[in-house]
């Protein structure tokens, strides 16, 4: 087999093992082989490059990015997304959701187009598709959104945010307390949105409800949610218990302390957990303060 391209004499993580002083070979744009540099037949291979004292991963999937190097998704301005791809291919996410926020409702629009447009018209970007995290969240765990630009769930909203999407949106946050949620959760689900519930003060009758009607993320976890509760359980009891919902965690050991993450392990383990940044476009800058 001749080969295009091998990596050789770093750290290869696999799902199940790590290889030392290991090898990976790829050819027509897939791995052809991964094991230690001795093993591998390199005779026929094109290029091969030494990344000693690196790690090898595959690529990281990043499902909530609002922006990054100074530039976000809510620009509109097609050469800041080409630089938030670039800035998160540099560090190793080949494949990321660009996620937007409640805006001005025309505006949020746009937003959605612009990016749907982007997409479309650059496939071979790691930019994959669209978290919409909003509008339909409660004021009351707002985090950093504008409440005057939140709205109540309805239908016909989310029809309009879709179309504009033109199919892209992958994942919508919404708080499943809200008028009207349910009717808005399960026609997202239907059309093969993923449903992730954040910025909430659910009950946990309200989450059981939810998973009922199709949803299966958490945004965020522990973050614009009501704390743990032993009498009112609530989101976050409901996203530790039901294994329908996988949590997205930002483990940054600043959105979430680590003897934390140690818990999540234990309770979800690592098939129910979804690394994300949840980066802003002050992503990678440096702090000058």
């Amino acid at each position: 087999m001749k080969l295009d391209l091998a990596l050789i004499g770093g750290k290869v993580i696999t799902p199940f093992r790590e290889v030392k002083n290991g090898g990976v070979t790829i050819t027509e744009n897939k791995i052809y082989e991964v094991g230690k540099v001795k093993d591998l037949d390199l005779n026929n291979c094109d290029e091969v490059i030494d990344v000693s004292d690196k790690i090898v991963v595959p690529g990281f999937i990043d499902l909530l990015v609002h922006g990054g190097g100074g530039f976000g998704f809510s620009d509109e301005v097609e050469k800041h997304y080409h630089e938030i791809s670039n800035y998160f291919l540099r560090h190793g996410s080949t494949t990321m959701l660009a996620s937007l926020h409640a805006k001005p409702w025309e505006k949020l629009l746009n937003d959605l187009r612009s990016v749907a447009k982007y997409i479309r018209e650059n496939p071979s970007s790691n930019i994959k598709g669209i978290h919409m995290e909003g509008p339909y969240l409660n004021k009351e765990l707002k985090g950093a959104m504008n409440e005057d630009y939140l709205l109540q769930p309805s239908v016909e909203t989310f029809y309009e945010m879709y179309d504009a999407a033109d199919g892209l949106m992958r994942i919508m946050t919404i708080a499943p307390e809200l008028p009207n949620a349910m009717d808005v959760i399960r026609e997202a689900s239907f059309r093969g949105v993923v449903v992730s519930l954040g910025h909430s003060t659910a009950t946990y009758e309200q989450i059981d409800l939810a998973i009922d009607n199709g949803a299966t993320h958490v945004t965020h976890i522990f973050n614009a949610m009501n704390s743990l509760h032993h009498r009112k359980p609530s989101l976050l009891a409901g996203s530790l218990l039901r294994d329908e919902l996988k949590i997205q965690l930002i483990a940054d050991n600043f959105h979430v302390h680590p003897a934390i993450m140690e818990l999540l392990m234990k309770v979800k383990t690592h098939k129910g957990i979804v690394l994300i940044t949840d980066s802003i476009r002050a992503g990678g800058m440096h702090n000058n303060s």
